[in-house]
């Protein structure tokens, strides 16, 4: 790396308990640091998902944050390499801290905090497109938070100033598609009594998010791909082209590639939007991100018990951080004026009686009862947690309390 780029970086030095060992020039100017030897990091940053002296992760990682100056503090993203012993063992690390913009959104800015190697990956990868223009697709499950990672992506990038558009492709009719995105002139058809900006125009020199981009009918996909090849577009009823800036991201909880196999999207098209691929696991394969997820979720408004967390980390998630944040917003309603989130108060039973019961096992009735005791201890006596752990519905696990004589004022 040439000096002149070292130069310009923002980035500290750390021991393993966040003392400053040594910084870039660019820091320590910004900073007004003199002495880094007894500076602590925290003394100079707010890293929102770690604290360097509490916690140095083991692996890359990405928080958002905050650098404290002189002048005032300076939004932006932290990302954290570990520095390891000939042992393994983490005795350090770099925080390069990335400038983001002013009108940042706060109320987004810990969701994106990671233990998890795979997120922390596809975040940084994330934090070096936004610096350019390229297209980017966002692979996951439905409810993962695509659509906040493109938002994330168009805050850190040079479109920030910029309106950040968001469409829902499978919402839109294939009949009006191509009025919708490149818009219409006055008189373009009955009807079109006035002009109508498309989101292309509306996008111009912003970024426009294609959510669901695979629900997008053949017809539409080629009109798609000819914008992207040319940057030029012409709305209905118009004589002339005209030119847009935008930058394209795009999302899909399908497999595009399988999709292009079997000829539901066009190849070309893929190729013309992949240029940078990024992929956000389920929470299922990140439990090691609930806690700071809560945590953010709740910010500071309850407490949540350790029982109530072990709930949460044993959970499968399968609608994972949607299906996360809408268990909180329930929970911060059953706690009411609890300061404190208990089991009782996580509603995780859907009551889905079928689909939760597992094939017949053979037991004695005490050994079921003692399994149905044991499980109701250790949920702490909440019958969802217990029925989770035991693989039955709610239902059937107050019938098998009734026919064993458990009693059922014990628990909750």
């Amino acid at each position: 790396m040439e000096t002149s780029s070292l130069g310009s970086a923002i980035f500290f030095l750390t021991d393993g308990k966040g003392n400053i060992l040594s910084t870039s020039e660019k820091a320590k100017d910004i900073c007004g640091l003199k002495d880094t030897g007894h500076s602590l990091l925290n003394s100079v940053c707010t890293s929102k998902g770690f604290c360097p002296r509490d916690y140095p992760p083991q692996d890359i990682a990405i928080t958002t944050g905050f650098l404290k100056t002189p002048g005032g503090r300076i939004t932006g993203t932290f990302i954290y390499y570990p520095v390891k012993d000939e042992n393994g063992k983490v005795v350090g690390g770099i925080w390069n801290f990335i400038k983001g913009i002013d009108r940042y959104d706060t109320s987004r800015e810990l969701s994106w905090a990671t233990k998890n190697k795979t997120m922390s990956m596809t975040l940084q990868r994330a934090v070096l497109a936004a610096n350019k223009d390229a297209p980017i697709t966002i692979l996951g499950e439905t409810g993962t938070g695509k659509t906040e990672l493109a938002r994330f992506i168009h805050q850190h990038s040079p479109h920030s100033g910029g309106t950040f558009i968001h469409i829902n492709c499978s919402a839109i009719p294939e009949t009006l598609f191509e009025s919708e995105l490149f818009g219409y002139e006055k008189g373009a058809f009955t009807g079109a009594s006035t002009e109508k900006m498309g989101y292309i125009a509306l996008a111009d020199r912003g970024t426009l998010f294609l959510d669901e981009i695979s629900n997008l009918p053949l017809n539409c996909q080629s009109k798609l791909l000819t914008f992207l090849d040319t940057r030029r577009y012409r709305p209905l009823g118009a004589a002339k082209e005209r030119t847009s800036h935008v930058r394209i991201i795009s999302s899909s909880n399908k497999p595009l590639w399988e999709m292009t196999k079997t000829g539901e999207f066009r190849l070309d098209l893929f190729f013309r939007i992949s240029v940078v691929r990024l992929f956000v696991p389920p929470l299922r394969e990140r439990k090691e991100d609930i806690p700071c997820l809560v945590t953010n979720f709740l910010q500071g408004k309850k407490n949540i018990s350790p029982s109530a967390m072990k709930l949460l980390l044993s959970h499968q998630w399968y609608g994972n951080i949607r299906e996360l944040f809408s268990v909180l917003e329930s929970a911060l309603v059953c706690a009411a004026d609890d300061d404190t989130i208990l089991p009782e108060h996580l509603c995780l039973d859907y009551e889905m009686e079928g689909p939760l019961e597992h094939p017949a096992i053979n037991h004695t009735e005490a050994d079921e009862k003692q399994r149905i005791l044991n499980a109701l201890r250790e949920s702490s006596y909440n019958k969802g947690c217990a029925a989770n752990m035991l693989g039955l519905s709610r239902s059937t696990l107050w019938r098998k309390m009734r026919r064993y004589g458990i009693e059922p004022a014990i628990g909750v």
